[in-house]
Order: structure tokens, then C-alpha cells, then sequence
């Protein structure tokens, strides 16, 4: 009875209000549009430039990311950085609208990072969203506002309805007058007159890369191109410098713009419209807030019954309000990291507890399966070299995943900093290669379910306070649906991270334990050397950490390659055998690396007999041939074609039945 109430006080309201606002409702457009999409993918075009080897140019573009992100590309909402050497230097700029939040802006460029990738092994590319671009290349592009490869119009499929020259007129002197307010700002946007003829939303952004006068050039010439596009109700123009982007409903976010707005609506619309949202406001805000929680939690509800039906008892459930008391409202000063998936923070509960809460980017509602994919996977795990998931908190807004906190952070940064590494001793760093072996072996064998980590190194591996191994972000399978989906060209997307995939997943996706097994063998050399793996350089430019290695271990010359902080510590049979073990692991040919259960006997048991490690990828005698390349760079013929009709490892994975895959 009580909506029934709500329902008439409605219409009340409505019909009070209904003479002021008639006019203006004609050209109202539904707000619910507003922003929805910001994260689509509207263009992705590669270089013509292809590598032959195109790993170096990989590792670069992985590290410019990481600069463009300490260097605070969210709250800037732009930047460009450049790292390598010639030729495989890699340039890479971001810019997002300046109607984005900075926590949109964050989202958008995680999707445009998402994207990009998949043009390699061409030398970079250019991926446009609705509300950001990204793009890379090995040439300095940072001023360039045409690209003859790289330009695109995009003209939308609906024409407006009784369209003429003088419609036209109309949106054409909208369209050149958002673009002379954004010169030399950058941006700007417009709204629709409230009496018009002709009403349309439009925006302009050039990169601030430009000068004034590259700005001036470049949105005259995408003025004249979405004016082209006439009579569609909306288009863009996406150039190497600027975007200009019109339509027929309001496609960015009022209010959150800080350039100059053109508009034609009058002191009286203003005050019309002002009063409209009062009433309206006032008689329709109970109604519409109940309504709208109550189809969320039905939502959510219907979700949730989808899911493992055993999910929900085995998992604890938190209430948001504790999590954001615990992390202080998710301030920046509890923030332990970020990634693709989400950001940790560090949290403490009423009963001094500490914890560890990710909070992830994917929505309950629309991304479902991937969020209990990843909770029925940890959920399952229970081992001391394990981080231990310990609940979750899932609202119609928020995902958020609660762990146990571990002290020391990850083993990257101690094995990687040089006066930080000297906390590492040689026991401590044997602890970890066989703790990380234990945590690895109960994954592929002992857990109740078969699971496949995908992205093992440094920074995935925890230290307590006794600098105990714990394997983290081991929810990697929660991206099995997307790695059957592939990518809508048809390409396969790749989980991981380069430097630390095998051949065989990295070119043709086959992927079994063999895949973490390669990993942890690179992990192993990199605890013995104190080198990464992706930032090792050497004058030969085909040789990677892994080769070098292998031939120091084949001309008995180990001891060479040995950490400096750790040399007095070690003994030279102990160290062989170690890298013995790590170069077992990352032989090229999978069906030759050691299972996990063995590499923990081989390091276990000193009298045991090892096998010689064969050749590990990338190698070649001459350095001067790419005849054992091929594998992970595909032939000329094959290259486009590499990563598809990759066996979905939920569905064919070759392990005995009786167990649950993933």
C-alpha cells in the first residue's frame, strides 16, 4: 500500500510541475545515457612496423606504463613517457576527457591497457574508448596531430528525424563553436539550446601535447569530418591528436568539465528547468530510491543464486561499512598497491586484527563471473604458503575481497633494492625457492581443485615477518571466461606477465602446470642472481636472463653469476644444484620440465641424481640467427594467426576427472 502511496504523490507532483517544464522536456534527453560509454572500445588501429623480435620492445612497453603511472597520470589525466634504447625504444602517451573522474580515468586507461597489447608483434598501435586513448609506438609521435593510418571517422547507424539544410546549418555553426572554445584550452563542451531546432551534445579534446595551433588544425579538420556524418544523430572523429565526438544525448559527464560550455539556454530555462528538479525531486525521491534498491538487490540476488551454490557458505561475509572503517575510508595512505584488477589496501578491524582488502574494478552485476570464478578458486586454498583469503563484501556497487595481511610486502622489493636485498641471506632465500615449490605443488596437486597460477613472479610472492613465501593473486582463473573469449578480432588473450611465460602458452596458449612451472624456474635464477628477469640487459640482444645463466651454468662458471650480497654465504655445490633446478624448469620444451612435486625432491634430497637441463628458449649459439625464434614470434606467414584456437583451459585441460577444472 505504502508504493501505491508514493505512486500518487507522484503523479501530484507531476502534474503541478508539468506546465512549467513542457517546453523543455521536448528536448530533455534520458540521463541514463549519460557516461555509459566511456569504456567502450571505439577504434583499435596497429602500426605497419613489425618486430622480428619483439620481446625488448615489450619489456619497454611494460616499463613505460609503470612510468606513466608513478608519475600521476590518473589525477593529471594525461601524460607521455619513453624508455629502451634504439630500436626497440618504445613511446607511449595517455590522455583521458576532462569530464572523466579520476577513478574513470584510472578505469578507462586499465581497458585501453587491456587492448593495445594485442597488436604486438606491429610496433605499437592507437586504441580509442569513449573516454580515453592510448597509444605506443617506436618513433616519437607526441606532436603529431594527423596520421594518415591512424585517423578514423565514425559515423553512428540512425538518421534524425526531419532533417534539413537548415538542421544542418544549426549543428555545424554547434560543432565549430565548441571547437573555437577549445582551442588553445584543449577542451571544451555544449549543450543542446532548450529552444532549439536542432538539439546536440557536443565535445572536443586535443591532446596537450599540441600547441595552439596543431589544436586549431587538428579539430578543424575533425570539425569538418563528423559534419560529414550528417544527418546520423551522432559521430566521431578520432585523430592522433584530438577527438571531437557529437550526438543527440548527453554523452559526458555535466559538471565535471573545466573548459568554457557554450549554451543558449536562457535565464528563464535555467529557472524552469531549476524548478522542475525541486518538485520532481521532492515528490519522486522516496519512490525512486526504493525502487531503484530494490531491483539492484533483486539483481544482485538472482547473481548470487547463479553462482556456486555451496559459494556463500564457505565464504565470510564483511559489511562494507567495517572494510571502509578498517582502511579508513580507503584512504591513499593505507593503499598497499594497484593493478589491472583492482587496488589493496591495508585495513584494521575493531579487534586489532590486520588485513589486506582488494577491492576490484569489476562490477557484482555486470562482471559476475569472473568475480566468483576468482572466490571459488581462493575459497578452495588452504596452505601456509598460500596468502589466506578470509572473506568478501558484495554490494550492487562495490566487490571487495578480504585477505590476510602479510608484513614484509612482496619479494620483489627487497630482491630487487640494493641495500634492502642484504636482508636476504642465503637461508632465506632457500626458504623461499622451497616454500614458493611447496605453495605451487599443493596448487597443481593437492588442492582440491586443479589451478593454474598463470602469473608467478616477484611481486606475487609475499614475505611474513620471518620472510616465509606466500602466493598471491592466485585467482588468475577467474580470467578462464575471457581467455575463451579471446579477442573480438579473433586473437587469443594471453594472461601473464613477458619474461616469465613459456613458449608454448605464450604462442600457441597450451596451458598446463607446465606454465607455472617455467615461471618459478625464472623466479629461482632471479633470487640467485638479484637480477630481473624483464629489466636484464647484456650486449648481446638476443640473450635473456634464463640464457645467460645457462651458459655460465655449462662453462662451470656459476659462481660468477651469483648475487654480490650473497656470495660469502654460499656453497658453490648447493648453488650448482639450485640453478640446476631453476634451468629444469625452464627448458623450452614443456614435457621436459620437472613437475612440482619433483623440483621439491630434487631440492630436498642432495643425493638425488639430476638430469642435464637442455637449451632454454631464446637460445642460439651464433646470437645472430632468428632460426629458434620462431616459436614465440610466429613466422612471417603465421604471426597474425599466432594466439588463435586456443583450447580453453576450463574445458580440456588433461588432468585426471575425479578432480574439479578450472
Amino acid at each position: 500500500m505504502a508504493e501505491h502511496h508514493y505512486f500518487f504523490m507522484f503523479i501530484l507532483c507531476l502534474l503541478s510541475a508539468i506546465r512549467l517544464v513542457a517546453v523543455a522536456q521536448e528536448h530533455e534527453e534520458p540521463s541514463s545515457k549519460k557516461g555509459d560509454g566511456h569504456f567502450v572500445l571505439l577504434t583499435k588501429v596497429c602500426e605497419k612496423k613489425k618486430f622480428e623480435n619483439v620481446t625488448n620492445f615489450v619489456v619497454n612497453y611494460n616499463e613505460a606504463n609503470s612510468i606513466l603511472i608513478r608519475e600521476n597520470f590518473f589525477a593529471l589525466k594525461a601524460g607521455q613517457t619513453s624508455t629502451g634504447k634504439t630500436p626497440y625504444k618504445i613511446y607511449l602517451m595517455a590522455a583521458c576527457y576532462e569530464d572523466l573522474s579520476m577513478d574513470q580515468c584510472h578505469n578507462c586507461y586499465i581497458q585501453s591497457r587491456y587492448h593495445l597489447p594485442t597488436c604486438f608483434p606491429w610496433a605499437g598501435g592507437l586504441v580509442h574508448l569513449g573516454g580515453c586513448f592510448l597509444r605506443a609506438a617506436n618513433y616519437n609521435f607526441f606532436h603529431e596531430f594527423s596520421s594518415p593510418t591512424m585517423d578514423e571517422k565514425i559515423c553512428g547507424p540512425t538518421t534524425m528525424k526531419n532533417y534539413d539544410e537548415s538542421h544542418r546549418e544549426s549543428i555545424r555553426r554547434m560543432v565549430y563553436g565548441t571547437v573555437k572554445n577549445a582551442i588553445g584550452i584543449g577542451a571544451a563542451d555544449t549543450f543542446p539550446a532548450l529552444f532549439g531546432s536542432a538539439p546536440l551534445y557536443v565535445q572536443a579534446n586535443c591532446w596537450k601535447t599540441l600547441d595552439r595551433f596543431s589544436c586549431a588544425a587538428c579539430l578543424d579538420e575533425s570539425a569538418s569530418a563528423v559534419v560529414s556524418c550528417l544527418p546520423a544523430t551522432e559521430a566521431w572523429s578520432l585523430k592522433a591528436g584530438c577527438v571531437i565526438h557529437y550526438s543527440d544525448y548527453p554523452f559526458f559527464e555535466e559538471g565535471k568539465s573545466s573548459n568554457i560550455r557554450s549554451t543558449a539556454i536562457t535565464f528563464v530555462g535555467y529557472v524552469l528547468g531549476a524548478t522542475m528538479l525541486c518538485v520532481l525531486a521532492i515528490c519522486t525521491g522516496i519512490l525512486a530510491g526504493k525502487v531503484t534498491y530494490d531491483r539492484r538487490n533483486r539483481q544482485l540476488a538472482t547473481t548470487i543464486a547463479g553462482a556456486d551454490g555451496d559459494l556463500f557458505k564457505r565464504v565470510l561475509k564483511f559489511k562494507y561499512a567495517t572494510l571502509e572503517k578498517a582502511t579508513h575510508h580507503f584512504s591513499e595512505a593505507n593503499k598497499l598497491g594497484q593493478g589491472g584488477f583492482g587496488e589493496v589496501f591495508k585495513g584494521t578491524l575493531a579487534d586489532g586484527r590486520e588485513i589486506a582488502v582488494k577491492r576490484l574494478y569489476a562490477n557484482p552485476t555486470s562482471q559476475s563471473e569472473e568475480i566468483f570464478n576468482e572466490m571459488n578458486v581462493i575459497s578452495h586454498c588452504h596452505h601456509k604458503n598460500l596468502v589466506r583469503f578470509l572473506g568478501c563484501s558484495i554490494t550492487t556497487l562495490d566487490s571487495i575481497l578480504v585477505y590476510e595481511f602479510v608484513p614484509n610486502k612482496s619479494l620483489n622489493l627487497f630482491l630487487f633494492d640494493s641495500e634492502k636485498k642484504k636482508e636476504l641471506d642465503w637461508k632465506k632465500r632457500l626458504g623461499i625457492i622451497k616454500g614458493t615449490a611447496d605453495g605451487l605443488a599443493y596448487l597443481h596437486e593437492d588442492c582440491q581443485i586443479v589451478i593454474v597460477h598463470r602469473d608467478i613472479k616477484a611481486s606475487n610472492i609475499l614475505l611474513d615477518l620471518r620472510f616465509r613465501p606466500k602466493i598471491a593473486d592466485f585467482g588468475l582463473a577467474r580470467i578462464c571466461a575471457d581467455h575463451a573469449k579471446g579477442d573480438p578480432k579473433g586473437g587469443i588473450v594471453i594472461a601473464g606477465t613477458f619474461g616469465y611465460m613459456s613458449p608454448e602458452y605464450l604462442t600457441h596458449g597450451q596451458l598446463t602446470e607446465k606454465v607455472d612451472v617455467y615461471s618459478y624456474g625464472v623466479i629461482v635464477i632471479e633470487i640467485v642472481t638479484g637480477i630481473q628477469s624483464n629489466h636484464f640487459t647484456s650486449d648481446e640482444s638476443l640473450e635473456t636472463l634464463v640464457t645467460w645463466t645457462w651458459k655460465h651454468y655449462k662453462s662451470s662458471k656459476v659462481s660468477d653469476i651469483i648475487d654480490e650480497s650473497i656470495k660469502d654465504q654460499v656453497d658453490e655445490e648447493e648453488l650448482k644444484r639450485v640453478v640446476q633446478v631453476g634451468l629444469l624448469c625452464t627448458q623450452e620444451a614443456a614435457a621436459l620440465r620437472p613437475t612440482m612435486q619433483e623440483v621439491i625432491q630434487m631440492l630436498r634430497r642432495n643425493d638425488q641424481q639430476l638430469p642435464e637441463p637442455s637449451k632454454p628458449p631464446f637460445f642460439d649459439d651464433t646470437l645472430g640467427s632468428a632460426k629458434n625464434h620462431k616459436f614465440l614470434y610466429g613466422s612471417s606467414r603465421g604471426d597474425s594467426q599466432r594466439h588463435q584456437n586456443v583450447p580453453d583451459f576450463c574445458k580440456s585441460h588433461h588432468i585426471s576427472s575425479t578432480k574439479h577444472r578450472l
